[in-house]
């Protein structure tokens, strides 16, 4: 399947939280993999997988590109990773994966799976 986004879609949401010297289009074709294996047949429009590619794109981005952060508080300022968990919660953009996921199945990628039997 033809990828949903273009790279300079995904650029206009990494905005300057990459540098502008990053090629996204290598990152593009595994969002489209995983997006269209994950939830094709779950009923989404083609703009909702189309956004979800998009910020899944950058996420995919981000973690190969990870960039510091400065906040300043007060007279102080601290630098940090934008990172905020593992998965999806690394970073902002795979947050919004999950939240554009009604179907929860993106979120559930990667975590093992449980299986209880009663003796």
């Amino acid at each position: 399947m033809a990828n949903r986004v273009t790279a300079d879609e995904v650029e206009a949401i990494l905005g300057d939280h990459v540098d502008s010297d990053v090629n996204v289009s290598p990152y593009i074709t595994p969002a489209n993999n995983l997006v269209t294996v994950t939830l094709s047949g779950e009923g989404l429009s083609d703009q909702t997988l189309k956004d979800i590619e998009m910020w899944l794109s950058a996420h995919f981005v981000a973690c190969a590109h990870p960039q510091w952060s400065k906040v300043k508080v007060g007279d102080g300022s601290f630098d940090f990773f934008g990172q905020v968990g593992k998965g999806l919660n690394l970073t902002f953009y795979g947050q919004q994966v999950k939240i554009l996921d009604p179907t929860g199945k993106m979120q559930k990628i990667g975590k093992p799976k449980v299986i209880f039997q009663a003796l």
